[in-house]
Formats: C-alpha cells, structure tokens, sequence
C-alpha cells in the first residue's frame, strides 16, 4: 500500500495557482516507498521535463531560489558598506561628501525597488504563459548546462538587451522624460545607480527577465544574474578615481560610466549606455572615456 507523504510546498511562497508551471514542487519528506518521479516533479515551463531535472534532490530549487531571495537585502547592506568605505579612501572627487544633496532620495527609492522586484514581477507574469505555446522556443541544451554557465549566458545576453533597451530611453522623447530622473544627481556614488522612476524599473526589468524565463533559464540563474548586475551597477556609479586600463574595453568601469551622466554643457551626451559589459559601446561606437572626469554632472533644467 502506498503511504502518503507530507503536502508538497512551493518557493518563495507563490500559491499553487501562480506557481504551476514556474518552478518546482517538492516534498518536505517524501515517502520512501514512492518512485523517484513522484518525490519531485519539475515542470518549468514545459511539459516535457528532461531527465538532468528529473533526478534533483527535493528542496534543490526551493533552497536556492529562497535563500538568494532572503539574502539579497543582506548582499545591498554589504555591498554598499564597501563601496563607501572604497570611496572614502579613493574618491574621484575629494570634496564630495558623504551626506551628499539627495542622498536621502536616493536611499527612499533604493528600499521602494530594487532588480530584485522586476525578477519577481517577471516570475509572477511568466506563470500565466501558456506552456505549450513555449515549448518552440525554450533552449532545450538548459536542461542539462550547469547553473555556472546559465548564468553566464543569461547575463551577457541580459546585459546586450539591457544596453538596446538604455539607448531607447535616451533616443525616445516620451521614455527620456521617465528615464531623466536617473540623471539628476549632480554628486554621484554607488546609491545614486538606485535613482530610478519606479515605473522604468517595473517595465525595464520585466522585459529583460520575463523572455529568460520563458526561454527555460533557471529562475535561481536569473536571480544570481541580477546579484552580478546589481553589483556592477554599483561599481559603476561609485565615486572611485581608479583606472583600469584595458578592462575598460571589456566591463564597465567607473570611468567609462562618469562620462554617461555629464551635464550637456560639459561633454557629450548619449554615450556609454553599458551596463556591466563595456564591449557593445566600443563595438556600436558610443563608448566615450578621455583620461580627465567631468567637471560637472546633470540635466538641464
């Protein structure tokens, strides 16, 4: 006879009728006597599961995907702890101080959003999907590549739409006038990357996250990806007068994305729209970065 087991639970606490089709259900204490496919049944957006997934320890997605969720506010404390330490001991400009004009703001939008809430709202939308209409398209060599290199893949590729969806709001009338709130600040540092319309966040990371999830990427690989993204972001925007030489070409350096928030009487404007990877303005012809900073950071009034 067959014993019944504990009712399964899902991640990060969506119901079961949001959750159907996104991730993984997984049995708290599965019964010994059921087969293996009956202890954790896969069924990320596809009806057909490949045999890499099926064998998954139970909780496996479950930890991970909670435990990045639950840490991520632990990794901003962290990182931004660091980043002004760095930037007490290197600053580009000496005599920005550490209570800046609009630091406040900029802390109130860091805790109304952050990356994390556009995955989210992504996972919750991607759940709605009908999932035979995907299965086309889903990149079926998923199932099996490690979580290193879904990663990897994801983020380049993020990183390369992030960048086309950047030009967009600097070359579109009506999504500037969103988007020019981010260029307000005339001191900026690692806090100011969070200085966003909450109406862009909401739309800019749904598309970026809501097409990997469709396409079969892990949901714990898009959220190690927004981890990356989050942290380059910061890098970024810090108020850090380091060089990097020839990295420059590849990542994107505090140099190169100073230049990106220059006053229109002081430099050029629309350049460096990169994100974490600096090789598509180099490759498109928008990367800007002569060896002095700025001598002044802003919009017009």
């Amino acid at each position: 006879m067959r014993t019944l087991g504990r009712k399964p639970h899902y991640a990060i606490g969506f119901p079961p009728r949001l959750h159907a089709g996104l991730l993984w259900p997984t049995c708290t204490s599965p019964d010994v006597h059921q087969p293996p496919e009956s202890r954790t049944t896969p069924i990320l957006l596809s009806t057909q599961s490949s045999p890499a997934r099926r064998v998954a320890r139970p909780n496996r997605v479950t930890w991970k995907v909670g435990i990045s969720v639950l840490t991520y506010p632990i990794y901003l404390a962290l990182s931004g702890a660091i980043f002004v330490l760095l930037e007490r001991l290197w600053p580009r400009y000496p005599g920005q101080k550490l209570f800046r004009r609009g630091l406040l703001w900029d802390l109130a939008l860091l805790l109304f959003h952050s990356e994390i809430g556009g995955w989210l709202v992504a996972v919750a939308l991607a759940s709605f999907i009908p999932r035979e209409s995907l299965l086309p398209y889903r990149l079926t060599w998923l199932g099996t590549a490690p979580l290193w290199l879904e990663i990897l893949a994801l983020w380049i590729v993020k990183d390369f739409v992030q960048w086309l969806v950047h030009n967009l709001f600097h070359r579109v009338p009506w999504l500037w006038r969103i988007h020019r709130l981010h260029h307000t600040t005339e001191e900026m540092d690692w806090l100011s990357n969070w200085r966003f319309h909450p109406v862009e966040t909401l739309v800019y990371q749904t598309f970026l996250y809501l097409p990997a999830l469709a396409l079969g990427f892990r949901p714990e690989a898009a959220l190690l990806c927004a981890f990356l993204s989050t942290g380059m972001s910061h890098f970024a925007h810090a108020n850090l007068r380091w060089h990097f030489g020839p990295l420059k070409y590849i990542f994107n350096t505090p140099e190169l994305h100073i230049w990106h928030h220059v006053h229109p009487d002081a430099g050029p404007q629309n350049r460096n729209f990169c994100v974490s990877f600096a090789i598509w303005d180099w490759m498109f012809g928008t990367a800007y970065c002569p060896s002095h900073a700025p001598t002044r950071l802003g919009v017009n009034d």
